[in-house]
């Protein structure tokens, strides 16, 4: 159980950061 979560916190991590990086370059381009 806490493998599994500790998985999910890393996958949710790791899409937050790129969602942030996606929104970056978009106002870096804008």
């Amino acid at each position: 159980m806490i493998k599994t979560s500790y998985k999910n916190v890393k996958n949710l991590a790791r899409k937050i950061n790129e969602n942030i990086k996606i929104k970056f370059l978009d106002l870096k381009n804008n």
